[in-house]
């Protein structure tokens, strides 16, 4: 089966600019467009709104006739992104939806919920991710659109087991609980977290929590000098391998919950004349990032951008034709390769609270 790799390969350009190109978003040029859907054709590429389809709710036709996709955050900033918005406007478009798209930049997020509010006017159902703050929540709770935010949420108190709206995302504190196991299971005791950046309540949060409780649980400290956090998008693992190779003590095995990151960490260290046993070093990230950076080898926790975008259409549906009195939790199931039980997902459930 031909891929979007396949595709980018052959015209000389990235995935995302291939995905983007082949979902008509506007920030790519229309010679672009054109020679990606040349390509395509050339190579016998089958578009995805073609090969998944949200099967229909049993029963339920739904009433929904435009959906809203609102991305706090620069799609190109985030390589999963594109993944996401392709999956979901041709899910949502193989179903005779109409599929509305707007974006706001991370630093503007305190005005998101104006921003929202007009856009929302235009569409029947919203769903929203990226660096949503706990008041647009509280704003689209007191709205009478239904709605879904994919991600967790920036929240003011250190909450995690907190539920506040409609979320559709992946169980991380979970998975950095899973991580701590699979490393102590194997003889580890000094256990190193690296990442770049850690927006309160959001992806590396969670996983740092995740890790503290497993730690936790064994006994075991979590010592500030091996929590490792960049302060910065895209410093790679370069300051992580040198803060820890300074150490008298550094940790011997370490969770990184990002690819790229866990790459350059893996390159750096190993450059340093230290290289890390692959089974010392347990990444978290997306099947197609894991592929992208070659570490399919690795102890893996592995989650799908594929699976979160239809996972989000899907409960907008259900939200949509049966409103809840209160707020939910849906807990898209992850993988688990190369660890305790290579390639067994993890089952998923769904949270409800008042």
């Amino acid at each position: 089966m031909i891929t979007l790799k396949d595709i980018a390969k052959a015209g000389k350009c990235s995935v995302s600019t291939v995905s983007m190109a082949l979902s008509d978003h506007p920030n790519i040029s229309k010679k672009t467009k054109k020679d990606v859907i040349r390509i395509s054709r050339e190579l016998g590429y089958t578009p995805r709104r073609e090969r998944m389809r949200v099967r229909p709710l049993p029963g339920v036709r739904c009433g929904l006739k435009r959906i809203g996709f609102f991305l706090i955050g620069n799609i190109h900033h985030h390589e999963v992104y594109p993944t996401i918005v392709n999956t979901m406007a041709a899910n949502i478009s193989s179903q005779g939806m109409r599929f509305e798209m707007a974006s706001l930049e991370p630093d503007k997020a305190d005005d998101a919920c104006e921003k929202v509010s007009s856009f929302a006017k235009g569409v029947d159902g919203l769903i929203v991710t990226g660096y949503v703050k706990e008041n647009l929540l509280d704003w689209l709770e007191s709205c009478s659109i239904p709605y879904v935010a994919i991600g967790h949420y920036q929240h003011k108190e250190s909450n995690v087991s907190k539920i506040k709206g409609n979320i559709v995302d992946y169980d991380y504190l979970t998975m950095g609980k899973i991580a701590v196991e699979y490393l102590v299971k194997q003889g580890h005791r000094r256990i190193g977290f690296v990442c770049e950046t850690l927006p309160e309540g959001l992806y590396y949060s969670l996983w740092l929590e995740g890790y503290r409780l497993g730690l936790a649980n064994h006994s075991l400290p979590a010592e500030a000098d091996w929590i490792h956090v960049a302060g910065k998008d895209f410093a790679g693992g370069e300051p992580a391998a040198d803060a820890f190779l300074a150490q008298a003590n550094p940790p011997t095995a370490y969770l990184v919950p990002e690819a790229r990151t866990a790459r350059s960490f893996i390159h750096a260290i190993e450059m340093r004349g230290n290289p890390i046993d692959s089974r010392n070093i347990v990444v978290g990230s997306t099947r197609e990032l894991i592929d992208k950076y070659h570490l399919g080898n690795y102890p893996l926790i592995t989650t799908s951008g594929e699976r979160l975008a239809m996972a989000a259409v899907r409960q907008l549906i259900q939200i949509f034709e049966s409103p809840l009195p209160f707020p939910t939790q849906l807990t898209v199931p992850f993988a688990l390769i190369n660890m305790f039980e290579p390639d067994k997902p993890v089952s998923a459930d769904i949270h409800m609270s008042k």
